[in-house]
């Protein structure tokens, strides 16, 4: 468990299990869970105990997508919503309208916060949901910067290895500039005496 549980209230037993087994692979401490009367929007599913939001940066927030997505299936998610777009299973993303904010840390976008729906009945062949594999959950996860961008993508690793030659490049002609600025006052003067 990943000592959300108590934060995410009246939530479905497939919901919780799913949502802690979440927050604890991806590092999360603060998930929302059931809210009564959801008049913002009765259909998230917070009301119903059948959504959770899971606030977080871009970096992490892609991870945890990207996991979402791969095992919806098996968590029995209905759909989620990150970045001011909504993916369902076999339909993709679709763009949101903008939603202005009303009130302070509201994210009526979601550019803060995942949110997670999840279907009405747990997932086949799961007592109280499935189970998230925290190293399956982590993988892809780099310390190049660049794979914040795009885990999934050659493009970054390209890129990436550009960036690091361009940055040998760069220091291996500092260098030479440096070693060319003590030398060549010497050569010049060493030329000087020899004609």
């Amino acid at each position: 468990m990943s000592g959300v549980d108590s934060q995410l209230g009246g939530v479905k037993p497939w919901v919780r299990s799913a949502a802690d087994q979440l927050a604890g692979a991806f590092g999360l401490s603060t998930v929302y869970g059931y809210r009564a009367g959801d008049t913002a929007d009765p259909t998230t599913g917070h009301s119903t105990g059948l959504a959770v939001d899971f606030p977080t940066g871009k970096a992490v927030g892609d991870k945890l997508v990207a996991y979402v997505q791969a095992h919806a299936s098996a968590l029995g998610v209905k759909y989620l919503i990150w970045q001011q777009r909504r993916w369902t299973p076999g339909g993709g993303w679709t763009a949101m309208a903008y939603r202005p904010g009303s009130k302070p840390g509201y994210d009526p976008n979601h550019m803060r916060h995942v949110h997670i729906s999840w279907n009405t009945t747990a997932p086949t062949g799961a007592s109280g949901g499935a189970t998230v594999t925290p190293t399956a959950a982590k993988t892809g996860v780099s310390m190049n910067p660049l794979d914040a961008l795009n885990p999934t993508t050659w493009g970054n690793t390209i890129m990436g290895a550009a960036l690091t030659l361009a940055g040998v490049a760069a220091g291996l002609t500092l260098v030479i500039m440096g070693v060319s600025a003590v030398v060549s006052p010497k050569i010049v003067k060493a030329a000087g005496a020899v004609l």
